[in-house]
């Protein structure tokens, strides 16, 4: 691949030099100390009794297209029931790791940082560590 520009480059006077690895951390995340840790705490708990609830509820699902499973739409629903849950459980799991370690830091530390990602209401946390 040939670059098409060759002359020096002009960078913005106010610019700031990252080097990779600062780069990489820019994402952020939040430091929780004091009353706002115990809400992010109830924050976290209802995140994994949400995925729980879903958990149980594709569980229904599925034991229903099982029960029904004469027929090739209770074989599908099954499956797809099967599926969802698998990752329902697998999150449950994880958040509820990433909430006994923020559990720890705060009786530990009383403060916590946590980093997460939510994609349409769905939180998943990708940090959870000492402040």
């Amino acid at each position: 691949m040939e670059m098409c520009y060759d002359g020096a480059l002009v960078m913005p006077s106010n610019y700031a030099v990252m080097n990779e690895d600062e780069m990489m951390y820019v994402e952020g995340g939040a430091v929780y100390k004091g009353n706002s840790a115990l809400l992010e705490l109830t924050n976290m708990a209802s995140v994994v009794l949400g995925y729980a609830g879903t958990s149980f509820s594709l569980a229904k699902v599925l034991t229903g297209g099982l029960i029904s499973s004469g027929t090739g739409v209770g074989c599908v629903v099954a499956l797809a029931a099967a599926l969802g849950l698998s990752a329902a459980l697998s999150l449950t799991v994880y958040n509820s790791i990433c909430l006994g370690l923020a559990t720890y830091y705060y009786v530990k530390y009383k403060a916590f940082n946590v980093k997460s990602v939510s994609v349409f209401g769905y939180t998943m946390y990708t940090y959870v560590g000492k402040a």
